[in-house]
C-alpha cells in the first residue's frame, strides 16, 4: 500500500496528466496543480524499524532514510553500527550514497557533554560529496516522523527507477 502511494504522489507531483490502478488506489486521469515548488519532486524519506531491513530497502529507492530503534518498548537511537548498516545497504541497492538523506532520531540531553564519549566517531567523516546527514533536535519520548523520495521517481527512467514490487 505504501509503495502504491509514493508511486501514486511521485506521478501527480510531476504536474502531468496521471492515471494510477493499483491494488490499492485507481486514481485518473487527473492533474495535480500547482506542482512543487522543489521543481516537480518533493523530497521522500522512508522510515524503518530496524532490525527489519524493510523499509531501508525502500527507502534506498526514494531520497532518504529514517532508522527508528526501539529497545524495552522505548523509542532508542540507533547505534553507530545500525546507520553504517543502513548505509551500506543503500550504497548497495542504489550504486552509491551520493543525494541521499541518511536521518538519525536522537534524544535532546539535559547535559550534552554527558555523552560526549557515545558520539565520538568510530570512523572517519564521509568524504567531500559524501552523503549528508541532516540533524534535527527531539525531546526524548517524542515521536516524529517524515517522508522520503529519489532520483529513480515512478515514471522517470533510469536504474534507481522505484517498483511496485511488494517488497516490505
Amino acid at each position: 500500500m505504501l509503495d502504491e502511494g509514493l508511486e501514486l504522489m511521485a506521478g501527480l507531483w510531476s504536474g502531468e496528466v496521471t492515471e494510477f490502478h493499483g491494488q490499492h488506489y485507481n486514481v485518473g486521469p487527473v492533474r495535480f496543480t500547482p506542482t512543487p515548488a522543489q521543481g516537480g519532486a518533493i523530497p521522500v524519506w522512508v522510515g524503518g524499524v530496524l532490525p527489519s531491513t524493510a523499509g531501508m530497502r525502500r527507502a534506498a529507492r526514494w531520497d532518504g532514510a529514517v532508522p527508528i530503534r526501539y529497545r524495552d518498548g522505548v523509542l532508542a537511537r540507533p547505534a553507530a553500527d545500525d546507520i553504517a548498516s543502513v548505509r551500506d545497504l543503500v550504497r548497495e541497492r542504489r550504486g552509491s550514497v551520493d543525494d541521499f538523506d541518511l536521518v538519525v532520531w536522537a534524544e535532546v540531553a539535559d547535559d550534552p557533554a554527558a555523552l560526549a564519549d557515545q558520539l565520538r566517531p568510530t570512523r572517519r567523516p564521509a568524504r567531500p560529496g559524501g552523503s549528508r546527514l541532516p540533524v534535527r533536535p527531539s525531546r526524548t519520548g517524542t515521536n516524529s516522523s517524515s517522508g522520503a523520495s529519489g532520483p529513480g521517481r515512478p515514471g522517470t527512467a533510469g536504474p534507481d527507477r522505484p517498483s511496485s514490487d511488494g517488497e516490505r
